[in-house]
């Protein structure tokens, strides 16, 4: 299902296309253990979907430790996820949407890992998120998706993402700053759209390779300074390069030339 999903968002190029497909319940085919050779880590095995209050607070009572699967929590209901504090480790995606958390303070234990080569985390239509800082310690991503979050100003506690095959920030209409993504070096896609409050693109100085030549910045109607693209700029060919209906919209010899903001 995911490379299906992924597979039609790189085709549509919009976040906002795509649908993210689930089943109901708690859980899916999974079951708790406690890990054995002397290990303290207590393991629910299988997929995670969470979709209210009270659902959340039952799995949470088990106070399991990792999750050998997905977590997929999405639900408006749910306003609260702190009681999840003693998860440590998922191997699977994080997808989280449509909830009416504030903050993600709960997963502040949380790594993400996966033996495959994709992981996805997806934070979406959450309209009462402010901050996402607790996923500081998450550096094992292979796609970021942030979009239609109402309330979020900025995506501070990033700063362990080093490469990204994908990375879709979208219509986020208070955020102000991405300095949060600080460590990101390598990105095969890179998309900033319809993000009206968005003026920088400070966080970004050390990104210097754009696999697939795909950047799309557009739509963001503060957005005049691109200045933080210059390493960028000098050392990826970029045929795909799309930077219309901002403020100031550069050519990429604009931002090597140092006129990169007004």
């Amino acid at each position: 299902m995911k490379k299906k999903w992924f597979s039609c968002l790189l085709a549509l190029g919009l976040l906002i296309s795509c649908s993210e497909d689930n089943s109901s319940g708690v859980v899916s085919g999974g079951d708790g253990q406690t890990g054995g050779n002397g290990s303290t880590d207590k393991i629910f095995y299988g997929n995670v979907l969470i979709q209210t209050q009270n659902e959340l607070e039952s799995f949470a009572e088990n106070n399991y430790t990792k999750i050998y699967g997905e977590l997929w929590i999405e639900g408006e209901e749910i306003n609260d996820i702190s009681n999840l504090s003693s998860l440590k480790e998922i191997q699977g995606d994080l997808r989280i949407r449509n909830t009416s958390i504030v903050n993600l303070d709960g997963l502040a234990n949380l790594e993400l890992n996966n033996i495959s080569e994709n992981l996805l985390l997806s934070i979406r239509y959450n309209d009462k998120l402010e901050s996402i800082g607790a996923l500081k310690k998450v550096e094992k991503v292979t796609d970021f998706l942030l979009s239609n979050n109402n309330n979020l100003l900025n995506i501070n506690g990033l700063g362990n993402f080093k490469e990204l095959r994908g990375l879709f920030i979208d219509a986020n209409p208070k955020l102000e700053s991405v300095e949060g993504l600080y460590g990101l070096e390598v990105c095969n896609e890179l998309t900033f759209q319809d993000n009206p409050k968005l003026i920088t693109l400070d966080g970004l100085e050390k990104l210097k390779y754009v696999n697939f030549a795909s950047v799309r910045i557009t739509g963001n109607t503060a957005l005049r300074d691109f200045c933080s693209l210059t390493l960028l700029s000098n050392t990826t060919d970029m045929p795909g390069y799309n930077i219309r209906d901002n403020y100031y919209n550069p050519e990429k010899q604009d931002i090597i030339n140092g006129d990169c903001s007004i």
